[in-house]
């Protein structure tokens, strides 16, 4: 479950890509740039309360957002009048149809994106623990569910820890070292190490060391 309320967003994805976002309830619009294909930006079996962010901009938009729940059934193909004064979720497009019968003309004549097989009704919320399941669950590598270092409560596959930091559901001893922290007016950065000892590749630091930047 997604919300933030420091944002006027839930998620944002800056030119991802490779990126999955499966079985997530999203209560804010979910920001996207780059004109995402489905390689690049992978959002599935999500429930979007307040749609995608419309770039206003077919080149800036994602290619396809096919298989959510839109809080409604959606029409195929969308008709009708188009209001200004309305929010459109998904968003669609419009054009001046002479004798639609439309104030000025103005017709809906298609979704601003793919939306299309949408899902027609919500989806379950995903179940917790740690054979906890969502929709699509099963469509990520098996290691890319679990909450790293004990685990995240809306994980598809929440975690615990014994005698931190060991998690309970890979075996795997992790570790988290900082070793660059510096404040600036606009933000944070830090540099981080990581360590499990799931991960048998040789890094710059040592087997199992991973950069945060890498």
């Amino acid at each position: 479950m997604l919300d933030s309320s420091l944002s006027s967003f839930s998620a944002k994805f800056m030119q991802p890509k490779s990126v999955k976002f499966y079985d997530n309830w999203v209560e804010k619009p979910i920001y996207a740039t780059g004109g995402a294909t489905r390689e690049q930006l992978d959002l599935r079996g999500n429930t979007l309360n307040q749609g995608v962010y419309d770039q206003w901009g077919a080149s800036e938009d994602p290619k396809d957002l096919a298989e959510n729940w839109w809080g409604h059934v959606l029409d195929d193909p969308p008709t009708g009048c188009y209001d200004y004064n309305a929010t459109y979720i998904p968003a669609v497009t419009y054009a001046s149809v002479p004798g639609s019968g439309c104030r000025w003309d103005q017709s809906i004549t298609g979704y601003f994106t793919k939306v299309l097989p949408a899902l027609t009704e919500a989806p379950p919320m995903p179940s917790a623990g740690i054979n906890g399941t969502g929709t699509y669950a099963g469509l990520v590598p098996e290691g890319q569910l679990y909450g790293p270092d004990g685990g995240s409560e809306f994980a598809v596959a929440p975690s615990g820890s014994v005698a931190d930091p060991v998690n309970t559901a890979t075996g795997a001893l992790t570790h988290t070292e900082t070793d660059l922290g510096m404040a600036s007016l606009t933000g944070n950065l830090s540099v981080n190490r990581f360590y499990t000892s799931a991960d048998i590749v040789e890094g710059p630091f040592g087997r199992g060391w991973s950069l945060g930047y890498d």
